[in-house]
C-alpha cells in the first residue's frame, strides 16, 4: 500500500515537473516540447530534487508534530 502511494505521488510529481517544463517552453515560444536526452536528464534531476523535498517536508512535519506534542505535555 505504501509503495502504491509512493508511486502515485511520484507520478504526480513527474507530471507536475513535465507541466512546469512545458509551460516554460511555451513561454519562450517553443512550439513543441521535445523529450530529447537533455530534457529527460533535467526531468530526472527535478524528480530527484522533488523526492528529496518531499522527504524533508515529511521530516519537518514530524518534527513540528513532536514539538506540538511536547508543548501540549508541558502545558498540563
Amino acid at each position: 500500500m505504501i509503495n502504491q502511494e509512493k508511486d502515485e505521488q511520484s507520478s504526480k510529481d513527474w507530471n507536475m515537473i513535465e507541466d512546469w517544463l512545458s509551460s516554460q517552453c511555451n513561454q519562450h515560444h517553443i512550439a513543441k516540447f521535445n523529450r530529447n536526452e537533455r530534457n529527460y536528464s533535467l526531468l530526472l534531476e527535478c524528480k530527484e530534487i522533488s523526492e528529496k523535498i518531499n522527504v524533508l517536508s515529511k521530516i519537518y512535519s514530524k518534527l513540528l508534530e513532536n514539538e506540538t506534542d511536547e508543548l501540549g505535555k508541558a502545558s498540563k
